[in-house]
Parts: structure tokens; sequence; C-alpha cells
């Protein structure tokens, strides 16, 4: 018997003719909502984990949990039964292989590929998935949930409606690996969305992981913690991870979030924003070392689910300065101390260092390399393009060296900012072809806007065959060509259609994406996710699956529109330019071009659509869609009121104008007319709708990306806001308390808000539940309600107002049982007028729920 593991779904119907290992296409669907799930005794983490999403998944949409069981006490004459064979352990496997004459091409499948089938089980029909791996079993898993009707994406998991029919066809049989061997992210990590707890990072992984992605790679800046080194006594080559109470990246001010304007500080559950680590860090020392156990720790949580794990560093300076190889090795050797689980290493090229060159130091050793190893580089032309392409690749054989000693086993790749049209590091892959040993990965974060240039770098064909190539495009703005926002929908679909097939002509082993924001960028992230396991996926195809998917079959074909119409639009939608998060803010450059007439009344026409939508699924009470429908909407009223807003107090705008003059009358001694002009001024202020427009943000928070986007808002927006307003207070005096909450209008009944639970819960582990309850009138009431999964009752747990409006609340770990499966919760809060909010959105067709795995050794 092949050593394969085999997933087979058998179920109770009538009995059918089978030709050889076909089912008639006659035969009725085959019902899979409640199977008897079975493993062997000898089934690995992957399988059981697999069994297990597969369970709680079913009976989340169905309602009616099957069973796990282990193959010498199954029972195949069950309704159903979902079997999983490794290395010929499994007895029913092996009957069926030997019976069905079952030929399966392990080495056409690979190491993630699987195959769906429709076989007979003792007579029965049953659905056979096949995979050569243990991963490609849990692979075959999410995609036979998407299958049914699951969507997986960045923002979550979404549902088909409570007892949907859950059945493939009888004629089933079919093969799907995918078409790039690396698949995956790279999370920027220097802005306040990446402020990530435990709980964050694994959530982002499981995301992925479900999208059957298999790859997460991490940068460090020296300003950044992961990297840091000992050296004579200290940790250099790293610090703290930042908050919104530093001076970093261009703010404008530094804010607590106590200071967060309009009310805004009621969502947030610390103070300054930023990782849990570094608020409980004892000193400097301890926050570094809090953060880098956060990553170490995280990275069985990513090996559980088949993610492989990439981390490094850029190499910068005069590699042949006498100490710089100690400290690299230095470096190198805590790397990999601190991270005995990483699965590669990679070094970069600091950024724009291609672009510019590098002006050599009079008398350097490079001088000499120059002169020996220049020519391969030649190509380049520019002597100082020259020179740093000799710079670096010296440095890097520098580095593989270092790496090779300590151990051999890891991978290594290059890696730096590239692109024909923009940094262009890739310019250097032809002559570093010749001068990087031949297993050295090249990667590069490839051309910024690929709605300019919907290809990636053509280096990539024309470098040696062997070698391996990870090309990186951008699912989000970093401030190039037409896209310059960080804060609001990336809009990238259209052009990542071409660029993906571009990656794919040019025969690259893996494609990645890079990313700041979360949930703004699922829709490219999905496309690029699935466009791995489907090359002829289309744009019409992906947009029209996935609205089914998110808001239901009955508003498919309406939304699958909407969501083309909006991604047209282009960056923010509003056709304004926008804002990249790591650059400086100014009210006098924020948002011009202005936002065009044409988009916003576009937006206006989806806005009616969507809303009319949300009316009929609130009377049907269809509420598994409710969430995205109000995220759309929160995110149009977001755009269009933080545009208008800006635009009224741009350097062109009234206020700007009142205020210089108000200025030059008060520096004239006219202390009249500068009152008169800065009280008009305040008025204008008071009435541009920026208070309006931060105050709608929040309600579409629900990752820590959307989280760390707010804080940077307030550092640079708020906070220029809060510059005007000084300039105002010189003329008039003392302005009052207008910049306090309540974050909402009065009226507003409560709704709660919070980051997106993690989906896998290690057993005997309490689970920490947190939301933030906003309302015009006071919380009387907050409960947690949990129960395992197939149970009746709901537990009760009273929630603990800890910070602000957070309320919070566990369930207790001897409810985390290997035994439940699986648990399911939800939040209720009361005003005191007996309005009730719950979270999440959508309740009671939709509540959170997990998968309970055995837990994993932790430091």
């Amino acid at each position: 018997m092949n050593t394969i593991n085999r997933l087979i779904i058998a179920t109770n119907i009538v009995s059918v003719t089978l030709l050889a290992a076909s089912t008639s296409n006659a035969a009725a669907p085959i019902d899979i909502s409640s199977p008897q799930i079975v493993h062997s005794k000898e089934a690995g983490q992957m399988e059981e984990l697999a069994a297990r999403e597969l369970w709680r998944y079913l009976a989340r949409v169905s309602g009616k949990p099957g069973t796990i069981m282990t193959d010498d006490a199954a029972s195949p004459d069950r309704a159903a039964i979902v079997l999983l064979d490794v290395a010929g352990n499994n007895k029913l496997a092996a009957e069926i292989e030997k019976q069905e004459k079952i030929a399966v091409d392990v080495a056409a499948l690979g190491d993630e590929g699987f195959r769906w089938k429709v076989v007979e089980c003792r007579g029965k029909p049953a659905l056979l998935l096949t995979a050569a791996k243990p991963v490609g079993v849990l692979y075959g898993t999410y995609a036979l949930l998407e299958k049914i009707g699951v969507g997986f994406y960045l923002g979550g998991d979404t549902f088909p409606p409570a007892g949907s029919s859950l059945t493939v066809d009888a004629s089933l049989d079919e093969t799907h690996k995918p078409v790039f061997a690396i698949r995956g992210a790279l999370p920027w990590g220097n802005l306040l969305n990446a402020a990530w707890d435990p709980d964050d990072l694994r959530q982002y992984y499981e995301q992925l992981a479900k999208q059957r992605f298999n790859f997460v790679g991490f940068h460090q800046y020296d300003i950044e913690p992961w990297c840091a080194y000992p050296w004579q006594g200290n940790l250099i080559g790293g610090n703290p991870l930042r908050t919104s109470s530093d001076k970093y990246f261009m703010t404008v001010r530094r804010l607590p979030t106590a200071q967060f304007g309009w009310g805004i500080s009621d969502y947030y559950d610390r103070d300054p924003f930023t990782s849990r680590g570094r608020l409980e860090g004892k000193n400097r020392e301890d926050q570094i070392r809090r953060s880098i156990s956060l990553l170490a720790d995280s990275m069985g949580h990513a090996h559980r689910l088949g993610l492989k794990v990439c981390l490094g560093f850029e190499l910068f300076g005069d590699p042949t300065v006498p100490g710089v190889a100690d400290h690299l090795e230095a470096r190198i050797v805590a790397v990999l101390k601190n991270y005995p689980l990483l699965d590669y290493i990679w070094f970069f090229q600091n950024e724009e260092a291609s672009r510019k060159g590098w002006d050599v130091p009079k008398g350097s050793e490079v001088e000499r390399l120059i002169r020996e190893e220049g020519e391969t580089f030649a190509y380049l032309g520019n002597p100082k393009r020259i020179a740093e392409a000799v710079r670096f690749s010296y440095h890097f054989n520098m580095a593989y060296r270092i790496v090779k000693k300590h151990r051999p086993d890891l991978p290594i790749a290059i890696n730096g900012w590239g692109g024909d049209r923009w940094l262009l590091f890739t310019d250097l892959f032809v002559g570093l072809d010749k001068t990087l040993p031949n297993d050295v990965i090249f990667a590069s974060q490839d051309n910024i806007d690929p709605s300019i240039e919907p290809t990636v770098s053509k280096a990539y064909s024309r470098v040696s065959p062997q070698r391996v190539c990870w090309p990186i495009p951008w699912w989000n703005s970093d401030g190039g060509g037409s896209r310059g926002d960080m804060w609001a929908p990336q809009c990238n679909v259209k052009p990542f259609v071409p660029l993906c097939r571009d990656v794919l002509a040019k025969r690259c082993q893996g494609m990645i994406g890079v990313h700041w924001c979360t949930r703004d960028v699922e829709e490219v992230a999905g496309y690029q996710a699935r466009f791995a396991w489907n090359p002829t996926l289309t744009y019409e195809e992906f947009y029209d699956d996935m609205a089914k998917r998110c808001f239901g079959a009955r508003w498919g074909k309406t939304t699958g529109k909407i969501l083309r119409d909006l991604d047209s639009l282009g960056p923010r939608w509003t056709g304004s330019r926008g804002q990249p998060t790591e650059l400086g803010f100014s009210l006098s450059k924020f948002g011009y071009p202005p936002p065009k007439k044409e988009n916003l009344q576009k937006l206006a026409d989806i806005r009616r659509q969507l809303t009319d939508i949300r009316r009929e699924m609130l009377a049907d009470r269809q509420l598994e869609g409710l969430e995205r429908i109000e995220w759309f909407l929160t995110t149009i009223d977001w755009v269009t009121r933080f545009d208008d807003a800006v635009v009224r107090l741009h350097v062109t705008g009234p206020v700007e104008k009142l205020l210089r003059e108000a200025e030059t009358a008060h520096a004239a001694g006219n202390a009249g007319l500068a009152k008169q002009k800065a009280q008009a001024a305040w008025e204008e202020m008071q009435k541009c709708g920026l208070k309006e427009a931060l105050q709608t943000y929040p309600r579409k928070m629900s990752t820590i990306g959307e989280f760390g986007s707010m804080a940077s808002i307030q550092t640079k927006v708020y906070a220029s806001y809060l510059d005007l307003r000084d300039r105002v207070q010189k003329i008039l005096g003392p302005l009052g308390d207008d910049l306090a909450g309540p974050p909402v209008p009065p009226g507003t009944p409560p709704f709660m808000v919070g980051r997106q639970p993690k989906s896998l819960l290690e057993s005997g582990r309490e689970l920490s539940v947190s939301a933030v309850v906003i309302g015009s009138e006071p919380i009387t009431s907050c409960v947690l309600r949990y129960r395992p999964i197939g149970a009746d009752a709901w537990k009760d747990v009273p929630m603990t107002n800890t910070f602000r409006r957070t309320y919070a609340a566990e369930i207790p770990a001897a409810d985390v049982t290997l035994e439940a499966r699986g648990i399911e919760w939800f939040v209720e809060a009361r005003d005191q007028a007996g309005r009730a909010a719950h979270w999440p959105k959508g309740y009671p067709s939709v509540v959170w729920s997990a998968t309970i795995v055995p837990s994993q050794p932790r430091e």
C-alpha cells in the first residue's frame, strides 16, 4: 500500500451501481454534513488537526456534530465515515485501496497536492481525499470546506446559512496541486499596525493556512526587536517595539491613547498603544526579549498549520571594515539560537541602495574587490551601482558562510527593494546569479504599483534555470505610483491578475505578498492565494465566488458586481491620493488630487444598494453576511467623510485662509480683526466633519491592523488638527473642552468592537475573551456565553469592565478539553435602556468557534 494519507468520507445512502472506482453520474449527491471521522491510531498532529477542523466546520453549519474515532474502533455501518490514513496504517483505507484498485500517483500530487474521488466503501458511496504528505490532507480539508460554501480570508471566515446542504457530487474526481512551491506573506512590522499580541499573530497564521498559504516571512530594521543580539553585555541591533507615545516615522505628535480625540480612546484596552510585551517589559532589554519570545513561541503554531517561517535583517555598510564580520556572526548566532524552529533566513539589501549605489570610501578594501569582481556587474553601467553590487555580494557571502557554519541545513535567501521601475534591487540578479552559491534563493519586493507595471522584474527570467526565485509584489501601497494610501481598501485585484500570470510564466517557484494592512488587503491576498491553486482563475470568477461566500447566494450576483465596481474605483475608492502611513502627514498635502465627483456618485449608488441588501438580510434573519455588509458601508462612510473633512482643512481651504489672515492681523496689532478671523476659522473647523469621520473608522476595526491604523491616524491627522487648534488658541485664548468623548452621538444603540479571536485553542488552557462595548447610554451588563459545540445549554460568565470600555472574561481551562473537540461563544451586552449588542455581529446566525487541539510546550 502507498505510504500516503487518505481522507475518506463514506455516507449511508441508497446503494448504487459502481463501475470500477467511479460512481455513476446519475447517483444522488453525497451528504457529508455529519460524518464519523476516523483516523489511524498512528495519525500525526496534522491529520488530527484536519479531522478536528472538518468536524468543527461541518458541525458549525449543519448543527449536527459528527464523531472522531480511531480505525480500530470505527463502525463503517454508521451513516457517515471520514477516514484518514498514514503510511498504510488505517485498516479501512487499506481495504478500500484493495477493493477499488485505486492507483495514486504520489509523484504527481507532490508534497501538498491532493485528490478528491468518489469511490465505493463496503458497498456504499464514499469520498476519497488522497494526499502524498500530511499537509496535503490539511489543505484538502480546507479546500473541501470551501467547496461546500465556507470562505477563508484575512478578514475572517464566512459561512453558508445554517442548515445548508453539505453535499458533493457523486461523480466528483478532481486533483489539485499548487503551481508555486512557496506561497505566503511578508507582513511589514515597523508600524503600529504590527503591535501583535500572541493571539493576534496566531490568528493571522490561521487565516493564511486556511487559504493554503505555506509561508510567512519577516523583515527587521535595527529599530525593531526581533534580531537584536548580545554584544559586550548589552543587546544591540534592535530596540523595543514602538508605541503611539513614541516619535517615529514622522508622527506629528506623540499621543498616549488617553489623548486620542473625540472619544476614540474608549476603543483601546491599553495605554500607550503597542504590544503587551512592550507594556509589561521592566526595562529596554526585557521589552526586547519579550518580543523575541513572542515570535519564537508562535513558530510552533505556524508549523502546526504547515507554515514555514522566515526572518532576516539588512546588510549595510562596508563589510571589509574590521569587526563587521564579528558583529555579523554574533547577530546570526543570536537569531539561530532565539528561533530554533526557523525554516529560512534571508538577508536584505537596504532600501534604495541599488538605485543610488554606493560611494566607496577611499582606501577601502572594497576598491580592490571592485577591480577583481566589478566586471560581473559592468552591465549596470553606473560605477556607484557596480560598487554597491560588489559590496552586497561580498557581504551576503560572508553571511552565507556564517549560517552554514552554525546551521548547514537552513535555506538562505536574498531580498531587497526591486522592480524594473522603482528601487531596482532585481537589476543585480544577473550578476549575483554568478557570484552567489547556487542554493541561494532570490527574492525581492517587486514593482510598487502593479497598476502601472503589471509584471514582475525581467531578471527572474534571466537568471539560471536552477535558481529558486520568489517575487514579492505589493498587496499594500507604499506611496509609489498611483497608490498613496494605507488607511483604506487597497484595490489591487485587477492588476494582480496579469501579475500572477507573469510570475507563473517566468517559472518562479514562489510568490509572496508584502503588506501592512490586514482587512484592507484581504481581497488581493485572497486572489493570490486562490490563483496559486487555480491559475485559470479570472477576475470575475474570483469576485463572484467571494461575493457568494460573504453575502450569500441570494445576493451573490449583485454584490459580485459591487465588489468589482469598488475595486475599479482604485485607491481609497474616492479618487484622492491618500496617506502612506510611514510618511509624514500634512493637511496641506493630503488628499490631493481631491476626490472625484464621479467616484463619489458611484459610492453613493453602491451605498444605497448595500443598504437595501442589509435591510433584506435583517428582515429575513439571514445574518451570516451582516458583518461584511456593515464593514463596506462603514468603509464608504469613512473614506468619503474623511476626504471631505481634509479638503475643508487643506491649505487652499477656508480654515487655512482665515487663520493666516488672523495671524497677519495679530502680528500687526489689530486684535479685533485677528479675533474675528480666528473665530471664523474656529467655526469652520468645528463643522469640517473630521470628528465625525474619525468616529466612523473604529466601527470597522476587527484586527490589530485596523487598531494600529487608527492609532497612526490619531498621531498624524488628529495631531495636525490639534496644531491648527493651537494656532486658533494663540489668538482667542482657551477654547474649552471640545475634544473629549463620547465616541458616538446621543441615542446611539450599543455595539461591540473587538479583535478577531484565534480559531485553534490548546487544550487545558483558558481562553481570554475581550471586547469593547460602545453606546450612548451606560452599560448595565456584559456576559460571555459559551458551550461545547453540539451542546444545548450555554454557560454564562459575567464580564468585568477592565479598562475604559473594554470588558473581559475567560472560558475556564477545565472546559477547553480534547474531548470537547470544539467550543463556541459570543458576548452579549445591554445598556440601561435594555438595548442589546452582540459580538460577533450577526448573532444568532454567527458565533465565534474554535477547534481544540493538543497543547504545545512554551517557554
